[in-house]
This record gives C-alpha cells, structure tokens and sequence, in this order.
C-alpha cells in the first residue's frame, strides 16, 4: 500500500498562488515540524493537507483488462495508461509514463485524447496531475459509444445494400455466368451450404460419408424441415453405417416426411456431393471428418453439374433404403 500526502500553499506572495507536493508518510512527521516555520516566512493565507491511499494491484494492467478496453475503443497505450492512473491515483506524466512502459513523449499525446474522450481530468497543479474517473463511469460512457456506432453501422449496411440491389436491378443475373469458387474450412463451407438450401426449390440431392453424415444431419436438420415444406425432395446416399449422436432419431423423423429419403451403399464414396436444384453442385475436395481443414468446390457450370447428377444418380440407384 503506497500513502502520499498532498500539501497545498495558498500563498499571499504575488509570485505564488499555488504550491503542492507530494510526500512520503515516513517524512510526514517532520513536514509538521516545518509547518509553522513554512506560514511565518510565506504568510500563508491557509494550509490543507490531504492523505489518500491507492492499492497497487499487479493484476489490474493485465492482458484481459487491457482487451477489454481495446475491444470498447480505447487504444493499446490509452488504455494502459488508464489502468495504470487508476491504480496510482493522481500522477504526474513521468510517473504514469514509467508505470504504463509508454515512452515520455507519447504521454502526453495519449493524456490529451483521454481528455477529450472524457476519461481523466487534468488538476491544474505544479506539476501538473492527472486522475481517471471512476471505472464504471468510463465503461459505461465506451460501451455507449460502441453500441451507437454498431447501430450507425447497421443503418449504413442496409443503405449499401439498398442502394446496390436498387442499382443493379437492370443488370444480367451473376448466375447465368458460369463460376468456380473454392470454399475453404468448416464455417465457410456450413454457411454457403445453408445459403443454398434455404433458396432451394425443387430438389437437393447429396453423397457423403459415414464420417460426415451424423454431423450434417443435426447441423441442417431445420433447414431440412423448411426445405420440406416448401415442397423440396431431398435424396442422401450415405456410406451405410449407424448414425450416431441423435443423428439416427432424427432422420427416422425426417423420413416420415414423403419427400424425404436416405439411402446406404456398402462401398467408400469417391467424393462428396451436394445439388441444388439441378443448378449448383458443391464437390468436397477432402473426404476426412475434419471439416475445419476441409474445402469444397462449388459451380453452377452446367457441365459441372452434369456430372455431379450422374455420379449421385449411379451411387443412389446402388443404394438401398434406410431400415428401422
């Protein structure tokens, strides 16, 4: 625990209006020896002394605070420097450069904008101090800010997205040109095949593997549903094997539903495929279960396509029909 005891001279001298230093408390005892001689030869018009603790907590500038207030706005060394305040209580910029590690001359620049951001004050000393305001006060006014920036953002992303289908409308629909495009890694793969299934009308039809067919059902198993009662047929040709993690319940579900069929093959599927209404076909170039390293290629070339359906159409008429 560090003690310093803060004495202010208001003075009569016309050179002076305002005296204050700080003390350690182990010399506190002789600053009242010096007192009376200190209000005989200055006059002092009055003298107050003031003696505040600060915790010194090592924690509080750690790696997980300083993230906290990054990720509310606040830069790495603004933020460093507004923990460090908060635990030394009212410094001069030496002292709070020394104790946030931010160089001498970048002090004062990151002081200035927490000034102005309304997170510490400046005491009009000499030498001159700052302090921060309190905690709960500062993350509430950054997290106010942040949640009104997300709401601006939000209105200038449906702008741009107004504005770009409100201009484009006369122009050539993209899927009438053929495209290519590599998916890489389970994320981008599990969002561009559930964009395609909640736009598909007619049929969905798809080859995979016992590795992958557990995970695929409990992942679109809504999507399946709405896709079901849009009318859409849905065929899975799956290497034969026990669905495992619910996976098994709900697809006996989802085969009470007309439209819905799952078949088994005995042999390893040489790829892994998904056709979307005759138009789209995404080919998975890795066949392991790690979906997380996994990529698919996906086309709406006719010829591409073409060929997906004959692959699917030979693995399910050599499949047989899924059993209790």
């Amino acid at each position: 625990m560090s003690f310093f005891v803060l004495l202010f001279f208001h003075l009569l001298s016309p050179k002076f209006s305002l005296i204050s230093t700080y003390f350690p408390v182990s010399e506190f005892k002789n600053l009242q020896v010096l007192l009376p001689l200190t209000r005989a030869n200055f006059k002092c018009k009055s003298t107050e002394i003031r003696l505040s603790s600060f915790p010194r907590d090592p924690s509080l500038n750690s790696g997980e605070r300083i993230e906290t207030l990054t990720s509310l706005g606040l830069t790495l060394n603004q933020a460093r420097a507004y923990l460090s305040l908060l635990q030394l209580g009212p410094v001069g910029a030496k002292e709070l450069a020394e104790s946030s590690k931010i160089t001498r001359q970048d002090i004062y620049r990151v002081m200035l904008a927490l000034e102005e951001k309304g997170i510490v004050e400046k005491l009009i000393l000499t030498p001159t101090l700052y302090r921060a305001l309190p905690v709960e006060q500062v993350t509430a006014k950054l997290l106010d800010s942040k949640v009104a920036q997300q709401k601006a953002l939000q209105r200038k992303t449906r702008q741009l997205v107004a504005d770009v289908q409100t201009n484009g409308s006369d122009k050539p629909n993209q899927n009438e040109v053929s495209e290519f495009i590599m998916v890489p890694g389970k994320e981008a793969i599990v969002q561009r095949l559930s964009e395609a299934l909640s736009k598909t009308n007619m049929s969905l039809d798809v080859v995979t593997s016992r590795e992958r067919f557990s995970p695929a059902i409990l992942e679109f198993a809504k999507a399946y549903g709405k896709a079901l009662e849009r009318g859409v047929r849905i065929r899975i040709a799956a290497e034969k094997h026990l669905p495992q993690n619910g996976a098994l319940e709900i697809t006996r579900n989802l085969t009470k539903v007309k439209n819905f069929e799952v078949r088994f093959f005995s042999c390893t599927p040489e790829a892994l495929i998904s056709i979307f209404d005759a138009k789209e076909a995404s080919v998975a170039i890795s066949k392991t279960a790690n979906l997380a390293r996994a990529s698919a290629l996906w086309s709406n070339d006719s010829g591409f396509v073409a060929l997906a359906r004959n692959y699917f159409e030979n693995m399910w008429n050599n499949a047989t029909q899924l059993t209790e």
